[in-house]
């Protein structure tokens, strides 16, 4: 059943010469697991670096979606 979402701009995020767009989606509108979004910020690097080594034909953007 559809249920009313926040969703929140966090931040823009550089690395590797990615530019990756950081949202929430969250029940309430304070998003309450920062821990799990600050673990998911920190294993961006070694992501960007292993899922597209394979293609150099993307623009470099990339998004994260934290969904609680």
């Amino acid at each position: 059943m559809y249920k009313p979402r926040h969703i929140t701009f966090k931040e823009l995020i550089t690395i590797e010469g990615w530019q990756i767009k950081s949202y929430t989606i969250s029940e309430s509108i304070d998003f309450q697991n920062i821990h799990a979004y600050q673990q998911a910020v920190a294993l961006l690097s070694d992501w960007i670096l292993d899922m597209n080594s394979f293609n150099d034909q993307h623009e470099s953007i990339a998004f994260l979606i934290e969904v609680i």
